[in-house]
């Protein structure tokens, strides 16, 4: 992710969005201009799966940095590491997109962390559930419905 991050960002670890599965996590997306769903295997979760469905979408970013390169993270000084799920507080990235947009960019910063990708996004909120279904199994059932 490239944005530029000054001394206001902070990073706070987020306990109520699932912690993704060391390894594969498979996470798949699903999203239009509002709301985004990503699915992933969960760790700990014997094959569980999470949704986590963020309304209020403003933007998203699914890229690197993968697990062998978190350290290159703009967050990682602060706290963002793998196989985790973050918030940042005061986030460069929201004052950037208010900057770019001319408007109120409404909102909170979420990273997760997998092996292979980072995923982050500006959302207002989330919302989670578990599932015994492969992550692609979770959004083909569900986001029809939710998207």
């Amino acid at each position: 992710m490239a944005y530029p991050v000054d001394q206001r960002d902070s990073v706070v670890a987020l306990a109520e969005l699932p912690t993704p599965t060391a390894g594969a996590g498979e996470p798949t997306l699903l999203a239009n201009e509002d709301t985004l769903q990503i699915a992933y295997y969960v760790y700990g979760g014997d094959d569980a799966v999470a949704l986590v469905v963020f309304s209020g979408l403003e933007a998203h970013y699914f890229g690197p940095p993968h697990v062998d390169a978190v350290d290159r993270h703009p967050l990682h000084s602060r706290g963002v590491d793998i196989y985790g799920a973050f918030e940042v507080h005061d986030s460069s990235w929201i004052r950037e997109l208010r900057q770019i947009s001319g408007r109120r960019i409404e909102g909170r910063h979420f990273i997760i962390t997998f092996h292979d990708i980072t995923f982050e996004c500006i959302a207002r909120g989330f919302t989670t559930s578990i599932h015994r279904k492969n992550p692609t199994e979770v959004i083909r059932s569900t986001g029809a419905r939710s998207v």
